[in-house]
């Protein structure tokens, strides 16, 4: 919404935005757009910024690694994740070792892309998962 409340009625999609510029007369701002030339949007009151969180899969892209379709993790945490009835993610526990194993053999995905889209990853459960595969894999070696 502009400054003088006209609807500003612009999507932009896959833009990135390259700097906020505080107007000094007003609580508007000035937008510049990373684009070719850059895009200025002048005296915007509010931003709406739905980014979406995805892992990138890319690293292993070429693997056969059985993800959720849901949350784009890893199916057997997704699983456990996604039945879980704890709703205050600093409350939550790892869900063990198994719920790391992935349908690639010797393949563990840890830490926030383990969550794939999920947005209650805390790093205290990183730490769990990374101890939880060490020991999977004193266990089979």
């Amino acid at each position: 919404m502009y400054v003088d409340r006209r609807i500003f009625t612009e999507i932009y999609t896959n833009t990135v935005v390259a700097k906020f510029t505080p107007l000094t007369s007003s609580t508007a701002i000035d937008i510049t757009l990373d684009t070719s030339p850059p895009h200025i949007l002048s005296k915007i009151d509010y931003v709406i910024v739905n980014t979406g969180s995805q892992p990138d899969r890319s690293l292993y892209a070429n693997l056969n690694v059985q993800e959720c379709y849901r949350t784009k993790g890893p199916l057997a945490l997704a699983v456990k994740l996604l039945s879980s009835s704890n709703t205050d993610c600093l409350k939550q526990t790892s869900h063990g070792g198994n719920s790391m194993l992935t349908t690639e053999e010797n393949f563990f995905i840890v830490g926030n892309k383990s969550y794939g889209k999920q947005t209650n990853f805390l790093m205290k459960i990183g730490f769990e998962q990374v101890s939880e595969v060490f020991q999977l894999i004193h266990k089979h070696h």
